[in-house]
């Protein structure tokens, strides 16, 4: 496979190359269901509207090209083709009011809540990776708003070691294992911590 780097950081590309396969493997079985549940409703407002040719013409671009390429998981085509679809939903009168219960709202501002949380936790971690002063301070701080960060965790590591301190990457590099089992950067970048453990040889 050519898209294979077995030394680099990143082994392939970041993002997958269906945007169908990269939501569920991402978040989940749960959330696929939720998203298919909105794009049902979405089509039944949608489908009488007098831009309902515009709205299909991008739903079918965005699911036919996704399908085969990251699309949807970039912000301005996400952003673009949002903008679409939300435009085509007419406006109409107001619904009378109906009873419901409290519970599904409540799921919903839980969801709305959390969501919320794992965003600003990894919009801190990308502050802290991208702080203009560097640091191992800052790249600590990146490491814990999001665990998940590769790039931060990896830079991070990779400086330890060239500064021979391999006690303060050992955390690091036990979590780049779990991450990404088969890394040989990983696995090489444990070695040279392994050998400057080592004794000295006797002269």
């Amino acid at each position: 496979d050519p898209t294979l780097h077995p030394v680099g950081w990143l082994r392939t590309g970041r993002l997958l190359n269906s945007d169908p396969l990269a939501f569920a493997a991402e978040n989940g079985v749960p959330a696929f269901l939720l998203a298919a549940a909105l794009a049902w409703a979405w089509a039944r407002r949608a489908w009488p509207g007098p831009d309902r040719d515009l709205a299909l013409a991008t739903l079918a671009a965005a699911l036919c090209v996704g399908a085969l390429d990251a699309v949807l998981q970039l912000p301005a085509p996400a952003a673009a083709a949002a903008f679409v679809l939300g435009a085509a939903v007419p406006i109409g009168p107001p619904t009378p009011a109906r009873p419901t219960r409290w519970w599904p709202r409540a799921m919903v501002v839980g969801l709305l809540a959390t969501a919320v949380v794992l965003s600003t936790a990894r919009l801190a971690g990308l502050m802290e990776r991208t702080h203009p002063d560097g640091g191992f301070a800052h790249a600590e701080a990146a490491v814990k708003w999001n665990p998940a960060d590769l790039t931060a965790r990896f830079a991070l590591v990779e400086a330890y070691v060239l500064e021979g301190d391999c006690a303060r990457a050992s955390p690091h590099l036990q979590a780049l294992r779990a991450l990404v089992p088969r890394q040989t950067e990983v696995q090489s970048m444990q070695r040279a911590c392994a050998a400057q453990a080592a004794p000295a040889p006797p002269p």
